[in-house]
């Protein structure tokens, strides 16, 4: 078991210096914040003294190295814009998207999951189609759509919730919908086919046939046995859809997430030593959450150790 642990740590410290560099080159090719930052009327003089503070007008691969080092430090560099951390801007908005995810994320189990087991356990019948119908509706709808409409009908017309920013519990219901609607649609269809396959195996007919309570059954054999890839899905939704906040979300929502700082604040003035801290974030987020998984594997099916 150690040495299982051991490799996925190994394979994820390796990922993590491939998107380091990756980040560290991609960003550059977007442009200089210089250019920005200078304006079209500033002088040769004041052009080279921006490079020289932040460290551009040294070779490519000294700033490289300098930026390795800065990461194993801690130090992401400094804000072009605020002058702050950069990584500490990130951490800060970071709250505000994984409180909305882990609302979000709770609002998809607790929809999803019931839902896809029942589907599957009453194939055919009413609530599968139901269900059905839910999860090709859930998937079609684009989210920004959702969102507008939900806005037109709660904040315009009813007046129920606030139309925008994070001012409560109730500024919470919106958003929620919108980064959950796709997701509870993609689990519980997962979910009603892994059941699928597992009700229909050997070991649950077994099951039955020795007399346990149905319950039993469904949730405590079947449920076991068809959670890896819900799991799995379920794990790249959180940091993919809810952790990053939802861009299309924060964006309609005005929420104060990751997302909006990198898309509408940092990308748009090439405010690359956040974009950079906030993309690595995410990434190391991404990591940690599959090295997460690929353990929590090896308990639900000790055969994975082995593989």
């Amino acid at each position: 078991m150690g040495r299982y642990i051991l490799g996925h740590i190994v394979q994820a410290v390796f990922t993590m210096w491939i998107v380091v560099t990756l980040v560290f080159g991609l960003v550059r090719l977007a442009g200089s914040p210089v250019d920005i930052l200078a304006g079209e009327l500033a002088s040769r003089e004041q052009v080279e003294a921006l490079k020289q503070r932040f460290g551009l007008d040294k070779p490519l691969h000294v700033q490289y190295g300098m930026y390795l080092w800065g990461i194993l430090r801690g130090d992401f560099g400094e804000s072009v814009i605020t002058r702050e951390p950069a990584m500490a801007e990130v951490l800060q908005r970071s709250w505000a998207s994984v409180q909305l995810g882990a609302v979000a994320m709770v609002f998809t189990l607790a929809m999803a999951l019931p839902i896809g087991v029942y589907a599957a356990v009453y194939r055919g019948r009413r609530l599968d189609r139901l269900a059905s119908a839910f999860g090709i509706l859930g998937q079609a709808v684009p989210p920004f759509w959702l969102g507008i409409l939900l806005i037109w009908l709660f904040a315009g017309q009813l007046r129920w919730l606030p139309a925008a920013g994070k001012s409560g519990p109730a500024s919470f219901v919106m958003p929620v919908i919108v980064i959950s609607w796709y997701a509870v649609a993609g689990i519980m269809r997962l979910t009603r086919s892994t059941m699928l396959d597992v009700l229909d195996s050997e070991y649950i007919k077994l099951a039955r046939i020795k007399g346990l309570p149905e319950h039993s059954v469904i949730w405590k054999h079947g449920l076991k046995n068809a959670a890896i890839p819900v799991i799995t899905y379920g794990a790249l939704i959180f940091v993919g859809l809810f952790l990053v906040g939802s861009v299309v979300a924060e964006t309609i929502f005005t929420w104060p997430g990751v997302g909006r700082l990198i898309i509408l604040q940092s990308v748009r003035f090439r405010d690359f030593p956040v974009v950079q801290a906030a993309v690595i974030f995410i990434c190391f987020l991404y990591v940690t959450v599959n090295l997460f998984v690929d353990i929590l594997y090896s308990y639900l099916d000790p055969r994975i150790r082995r593989a």
